[in-house]
């Protein structure tokens, strides 16, 4: 990937997160007035499939109301590409070549294809859009500058949404406002937007619950999580030469059913001669903890590193040395900050795990800090790390000598 292409696709990813924050601070909750809704349980990719292509379908119903509804999201697609009235004939097909939406159209003697990648909660990936390009191309031979790609996804977005290379794109808002210009015409568009509504009256909770400092109520959920993260940090992922994000990447998942969300923001391998193929990490993680029988949130500074099964055992002591400097330095920068502005609570631990799959992993905790003890104090001080990090202010050239 091009570094034009990657300070584009960056550069649109602030945009696009800042574009959410700004209409989740203005959203004000609406009541829900549709009881009983269908949708509230077919929630799955298929079910939002289905309406999709229903809505774009009142395309053939001319005579019908809710034809200007298919004409709306075509021409939401379509702008700039080509003009729905020039359209000669259109089909819509579900899980054709496993796309989600595929609308072949034929104008003038162009074919066209919009290739719509539909999300409720999950995430691109794969590289399922690029793949999918390739697959029309060269199975049904449309050319490339005729395939529309479109990420349509209902559900909260993160980085990984954001991240997308694709220029059309639909969220529960922008479908929202196309949809509500034809409320009261069809129970199905009534119920489909008092769900839009219900989610996104959950993420303005989750942001309410933030502001008020009640993280048992916010930090339930990656979305509560995410917003405390994202809004903690300004960096945005920096990119490795295959063009997948390294750094400054808020990353999700689950453990054992718990949530957990990370962002990653100092990477570097081992020396080849101690541990081919491995690696260590810092990355800030949200993590809840029994303090004297009381669940307490915090932001905790992880060291992470793995080696290969056949790795030197010199590893180790390279690795303990990286933890230690770590933990030493960071030490003196959360000291010097706190001489600067009232205390918090921040304690030193470490953490030792062994994993599975056949390799030996090490996490050890380097910081931790509770957000309910001073919470734009652990903010200032996560700020101040990363920079130093950042900006190559925690020396670390010895990391790479020999071990002792």
């Amino acid at each position: 990937m091009g570094k034009t292409n990657i300070d584009k696709r960056s550069k649109l990813a602030k945009e696009r997160y800042e574009s959410q924050m700004e209409r989740l601070r203005k959203y004000s909750p609406e009541a829900v007035t549709e009881k009983n809704n269908i949708f509230d349980f077919a929630t799955s990719e298929f079910s939002q499939d289905a309406f999709i292509a229903w809505c774009l379908n009142w395309y053939h119903y001319p005579e019908h109301k809710l034809c200007a509804l298919a004409d709306d999201l075509l021409n939401y697609i379509l702008e700039g590409v080509l003009n729905i009235e020039e359209i000669d004939s259109l089909e819509i097909l579900r899980q054709k070549h496993n796309i989600d939406i595929l609308v072949r159209i034929e104008t003038q003697g162009e074919r066209y294809a919009i290739l719509l990648e539909d999300k409720t909660n999950s995430f691109e990936h794969s590289n399922q859009i690029e793949r999918y390009i390739e697959k029309l191309v060269g199975t049904e031979g449309y050319q490339r500058k005729n395939i529309i790609p479109v990420y349509f996804k209902t559900g909260f977005w993160f980085d990984c949404d954001f991240l997308v290379n694709c220029d059309i794109t639909i969220d529960a808002w922008s479908f929202c406002s196309i949809l509500q210009r034809y409320e009261g015409l069809h129970s199905l568009v009534d119920y489909f937007i008092a769900f839009l509504h219900s989610k996104i009256c959950a993420w303005k909770e989750s942001l309410i619950h933030l502001n008020n400092h009640d993280y048992a109520a916010a930090l339930k959920d990656h979305i509560g999580q995410y917003l405390l993260m994202r809004g903690c940090f300004e960096e945005w992922p920096t990119w490795t030469s295959s063009g997948s994000p390294e750094l400054y990447w808020a990353e999700l998942g689950t453990n054992f059913g718990s949530p957990w969300l990370q962002y990653t923001v100092w990477r570097q391998g081992y020396p080849q001669e101690y541990a081919v193929g491995s690696e260590q990490m810092l990355f800030w993680r949200i993590d809840k903890y029994t303090v004297e029988g009381v669940s307490k949130w915090a932001l905790s500074l992880k060291h992470y590193s793995v080696k290969a099964k056949d790795a030197a055992a010199v590893a180790d002591a390279v690795r303990n040395r990286a933890y230690q400097h770590f933990r030493t330095q960071i030490k003196k920068r959360v000291q010097a900050e706190l001489k600067k502005q009232s205390d918090c609570s921040v304690t030193y631990t470490e953490i030792n795990r062994k994993r599975n799959s056949g390799e030996k992993t090490n996490e050890r905790q380097v910081l931790t800090m509770y957000f309910d003890e001073n919470p734009s104090l652990v903010q200032h001080i996560a700020q101040s790390i990363t920079r130093c990090l950042k900006s190559h202010h925690f020396p670390n050239d010895h990391l790479e000598g020999e071990a002792e």
